[in-house]
């Protein structure tokens, strides 16, 4: 018999989520234009839940007043500050201020993000040696 009414049909679908373990994956989402959405060309883990940001000062706030994060997506060329005109720090500078001032929250993983080969290596080779040296 099928369920005819929309309570129904989410009593149903409740019924065999039940049991299960919905996983949900924080992701701390560093970029000065795009959108977790628009980055296709990474595969983030299913259960993720963004926070976005836009500037290195709103990831390290980010990183310092919230519960630690599963994962840090970083763009490296951050543009240009339109208040200041002043260019703003990298991802890359974002991920070792981060990582220096606040070593209790770091992630479990860094994505680089960024379309700058040299700066998404960049990013890849300091979290790969974090990794390796932390006690």
């Amino acid at each position: 018999s099928q369920p005819r009414t929309r309570k129904a049909k989410r009593n149903q679908r409740d019924r065999k989520a039940k049991g299960k373990i919905r996983i949900m994956i924080k992701v701390l989402f560093l970029d000065d234009e795009r959108t977790p959405g628009i980055v296709n060309w990474i595969k983030y883990p299913k259960g993720s839940v963004f926070t976005v940001v836009r500037s290195y000062n709103d990831f390290l706030e980010a990183v310092r007043l919230n519960d630690v994060f599963d994962v840090w997506s970083l763009d490296h060329d951050l543009g240009i500050n339109g208040l200041s005109q002043e260019i703003n720090l990298s991802g890359y500078d974002s991920l070792k201020a981060a990582l220096r001032w606040y070593p209790d929250r770091a992630p479990a993983q860094v994505i680089a993000h960024s379309k700058n080969p040299i700066g998404a290596e960049n990013i890849n080779k300091y979290w790969e040696n974090y990794v390796s040296n932390r006690n």
